[in-house]
């Protein structure tokens, strides 16, 4: 399945990381929460909004993306994050 391909491909990306770095892994502070990744279908049903309203998103880099051969995979805090940003805040 691609996605444990690319969950693969970001653990050993961290372990080269660490390497390469000379770190010992108890000195090294990681974020306990795993990262969620979602894939186009899901963030979609999540925001409710179309393929081409996501494809437009992504386009104009409102919402990271990142492609793993053919399919497009998102990080759920990023997504968070990004409508966040975006938002509009009233001031009293």
């Amino acid at each position: 399945m691609q996605l444990d391909s690319f969950t693969n491909f970001c653990y050993y990306v961290a372990i080269v990381t660490i390497n390469n770095l000379s770190m010992d892994k108890k000195q090294l502070r990681i974020d306990e929460k795993p990262i969620t990744w979602l894939r186009s279908s899901d963030v979609r049903k999540m925001l409710s909004i179309s393929d081409s309203t996501l494809q437009t998103m992504r386009i104009n880099k409102t919402l990271p993306a990142y492609k793993l051969g053919s399919t497009w995979f998102y990080r759920e805090d990023e997504i968070f994050e990004s409508l966040l940003a975006g938002r509009n805040i009233i001031q009293a």
